[in-house]
């Protein structure tokens, strides 16, 4: 089957559900949602590098919806089309793709944001698989570090929703922009995700309630024992795990290779946290009163 152009993307922000969201709307009957989740087609930097898929083309895009069974929505998440600081040309090479394109964002508590985001990197450096390996280093020197390196390399601006936002609003009419606040997630979860579906055109009904939604939290990511990363890794040590029946192996895996850990606290000074919050609270409260939100919503103080 010819695989037709995306006609929607969930475009960040990252650590807001972005995840959860794309692994229920890829249950959906009527939805084709890319593999993998994030394709990371459309900005213009990706690891602070040009990013080298775009000029790949259609060609190369439409592979990741090689699956695509004639759905109505066809789709994907990249968190990183809301980084306008390093790419700023997203938002138009989206619109120059697919005028039609809906565009789904999804914001939370700008500080709440950053925590998540911390926790997940200082998994991922402990981990030691993760390709943004600069900001995992950062991340185990602790929140503070990671918090003063972000500044300098101008990720705060990934809560400055408004600025994000802004950069679609000014090629997709308001009713091809959808924005989602976490926090609604949290209130009245179904109302939101029929909300959602009902912005793509989906039937909310279709929905299965039962099923059990991805999520990508670092505090319940479980990391694979070091000594068993290395011996798989190794020739030698590749040849002897094979050579163990396969359902001992996915024992193995399951039960010994992998293990749970809790990243530390978030611990933040005053002065920083304030510096934080005063460089992305306008920003952030223009977004609240535009979609109606009471300003409490979000701690900005």
């Amino acid at each position: 089957m010819k695989v037709e152009k995306p006609n929607f993307l969930i475009v960040g922000s990252a650590k807001c559900g972005t995840t959860a969201l794309a692994s229920i709307l890829s249950n959906h009957p009527d939805c084709c949602m890319a593999d993998p989740k994030e394709v990371c087609f459309f900005q213009d930097s990706m690891d602070y590098k040009p990013n080298p898929n775009f000029d790949k083309g259609w060609s190369w895009y439409r592979e990741a919806f090689g699956h695509y069974e004639g759905e109505a929505a066809i789709g994907e998440a990249t968190p990183s089309y809301s980084d306008r600081s390093r790419s700023p040309l997203t938002a138009k090479r989206i619109y120059d793709f697919n005028p039609q394109m809906r565009i789904i964002y999804m914001v939370r508590d700008p500080l709440a944001r950053q925590i998540s985001a911390w926790k997940m990197q200082w998994v991922f450096g402990k981990e030691g698989s993760s390709p943004w390996r600069r900001e995992d280093s950062w991340a185990l020197e602790g929140f503070e570090t990671w918090m003063k390196k972000q500044r300098e390399v101008k990720e705060w601006d990934e809560c400055r929703y408004k600025f994000q936002l802004s950069a679609y609003q000014e090629f997709f009419p308001k009713n091809q922009i959808c924005v989602s606040f976490l926090e609604d997630w949290k209130q009245e979860k179904d109302a939101e995700v029929a909300r959602i579906m009902e912005f793509l055109e989906l039937d909310p009904s279709k929905r299965d309630v039962e099923f059990r939604e991805a999520a990508n939290r670092g505090q319940d990511r479980v990391i694979e024992r070091p000594f068993l990363r290395r011996l798989r890794y190794h020739p030698a040590g590749r040849k002897l795990i094979d050579a163990f029946p396969s359902s001992l192996r996915q024992y193995a895996r399951e039960r010994i290779a992998k293990h749970k850990v809790l990243p530390p606290e978030a611990e933040l000074s005053q002065a920083l946290r304030a510096e934080f919050l005063d460089y992305v609270a306008s920003d952030c409260r223009e977004v609240l009163k535009e979609f109606g939100k009471d300003e409490t919503l979000w701690n900005l103080k």
